[in-house]
């Protein structure tokens, strides 16, 4: 949808070149950044992603912000089976690359890297109530 611009992508790709597997937009407004969204989807999101941070005991901030690059070595393994959930195949991602290699090694090896600009779109078609049986559905699956 493009509400991480694309000029965003040149320096998360400077993460991959430092080893990293997993490199993910982090939409944390700041001083001197143009992160905008409004209220309510801001704080369903900071509400969404602490609960699931501290679901899969990992350090992550942002756990559904769609900018995201994956080492080569890792995405075939991640995306090989169809995802659970329609809304949160963000938080699957995760959930797939710590049983693959480890929460430490997602942990050493991840990098979320604090967009400068990122815009929400007009026009979202999550479904709140939708979204919240999926919410359930996910922190009942195990890996």
């Amino acid at each position: 949808d493009l509400a991480t611009p694309l000029d965003m992508i040149r320096p998360m790709l400077q993460k991959a070149k430092e080893g990293r597997i997993y490199i993910s937009g982090c939409r944390l407004n700041r001083l001197g950044c143009h992160i905008r969204r409004t209220f309510f989807r801001h704080l369903l999101g900071r509400t969404f992603a602490t609960i699931i941070a501290n679901h899969l005991d990992l350090p992550i901030y942002d756990t559904q912000c769609g900018a995201k690059i994956f080492a080569s070595s890792i995405a075939e393994k991640v995306f090989a089976r169809p995802f659970v959930t329609k809304w949160f195949f963000d938080v699957e991602i995760l959930r797939r690359i710590t049983a693959l290699y480890g929460r430490q090694e997602l942990i050493e090896k991840g990098f979320e890297y604090p967009l400068d600009r990122w815009e929400e779109e007009k026009g979202s078609k999550l479904k709140y109530f939708a979204a919240f049986k999926d919410f359930l559905r996910l922190i009942s699956i195990k890996n």
